[in-house]
């Protein structure tokens, strides 16, 4: 006679029970007919959505004509890195100012994972690392590092005080520290470093490669205090780099003068951004321990030596945060950034990235920018960009 399965782990010894080990081996055999999830098809997955341009074997030659062919994988053409967790980061947030768009949103984290061990398979073998060459590597949480930074573009100085921040999306951004400004961004692998005492000596590699610049490598202030309709560029003061929660950023403090007590502290926090028609960046500032009423303006992007196509507003739908103001702007050489920005807790003037705004003493305000790289400008884009999440 056979135990009811409400019981079948009951351990009776009365003529027609089973046994405890009869139990246990019911039990495992129910375990072992239930149905297990199902593996991603990650073959599959690459012809649906990869071959269209890497082609079906990953040779580059697919069936969407692009301006510039896509990579080879078959030739080793992995310029983000050939690793499953750099392809991964990839995948998942795409590459600023090309077609290749992020799939964080449309694959599962399974389906990027089996993708990208996939792509690996495509390529020729990857040679081991050896120990010498160790490099500090980002995985689940973003790193830092500090040192001389060479010069990021050819028009472009050496740093000896820089900042790398590595993020979990892949990206790196790049500053100078002594008076902090954001010089650019690469995507790739992290760092390569050789001077572990941080005082000087051999200078950072960055490994990744350059997907933005900012004003060719030499950025002015990003912060400038108004008096009389004068703009002045304000000091940034590097305090400290900081990591928690998966994010990472630093802090610094902004001065009139190097003689003057600081006027306020900012936080800033970096991070990717990926959507189905862009790549790029999101930056917060954090204004605070404001010492005294003051003005402050701030453009971004700036146009510079670029070409401006246009500025526009999108709303909150849910009316939480203010307006995002955009600014479009084309380079001379390089994608087209579509900037906008947030600016929670004042009351903005001015539009088109051209931010003036009043800051009383004591007070804190958020300002969001996020930055989407795109090859070129259309009304695709345009209404790509109204379904940016806010902030």
């Amino acid at each position: 006679m056979r135990m009811p399965l409400s019981h079948p782990l009951r351990t009776g010894t009365a003529s027609g029970s089973p046994s405890r080990s009869q139990g246990l081996l019911l039990a495992v055999l129910l375990l072992s007919s239930a149905p297990t999830a199902q593996e991603p098809d990650a073959p599959g997955l690459f012809l649906a959505n990869c071959a269209p341009c890497h082609g079906e074997n990953g040779d580059g030659h697919g069936t969407t004509k692009l301006d510039r062919p896509a990579r080879s994988f078959r030739d080793g053409g992995f310029s983000y890195g050939n690793t499953p967790e750099a392809l991964f980061r990839t995948i998942t947030g795409g590459i600023p100012g090309t077609p290749m768009p992020g799939f964080d949103t449309s694959l599962s984290e399974a389906e990027r994972r089996a993708l990208a061990n996939y792509v690996t398979t495509l390529g020729p073998a990857r040679r081991e690392v050896r120990t010498e060459e160790t490099v500090l590597v980002v995985e689940d949480r973003p790193a830092v590092a500090f040192g001389l930074l060479g010069p990021i573009s050819p028009r472009a100085e050496a740093h000896p005080r820089g900042l790398l921040i590595g993020t979990t999306s892949g990206l790196s951004f790049e500053y100078r520290i002594d008076d902090v400004r954001l010089l650019g961004i690469r995507q790739g692998e992290f760092v390569e470093r050789t001077d572990w005492t941080g005082r000087g000596g051999t200078p950072l590699k960055p490994l990744g490669k350059v997907v933005y610049l900012n004003e060719g490598g030499n950025p002015p202030a990003l912060f400038r205090s108004v008096h009389d309709g004068n703009a002045v560029p304000l000091i940034a003061r590097f305090e400290r780099s900081w990591i928690r929660n998966g994010h990472a950023g630093l802090a610094y403090r902004l001065f009139e003068t190097r003689d003057d007590p600081p006027l306020l502290r900012v936080e800033e926090g970096v991070d990717g951004y990926g959507s189905r028609i862009g790549s790029g960046f999101r930056r917060h500032f954090i204004l605070g321990e404001v010492r005294e009423a003051c003005r402050l303006a701030i453009e971004v992007p700036r146009t510079g030596d670029g070409e401006k196509l246009g500025t526009f507003f999108t709303v909150d739908p849910d009316g939480v945060y203010p307006a995002r103001s955009w600014k479009i702007v084309r380079r001379p050489e390089g994608p087209v950034e579509c900037v906008g920005a947030v600016l929670d807790g004042a009351f903005p003037e001015g539009v088109g990235g051209h931010l003036e705004f009043a800051l009383p003493a004591g007070s804190t305000v958020h300002l969001y920018v996020v930055t989407v790289l795109v090859p070129e400008w259309n009304e695709e884009v345009r209404r790509g960009l109204r379904e940016v999440p806010f902030p």
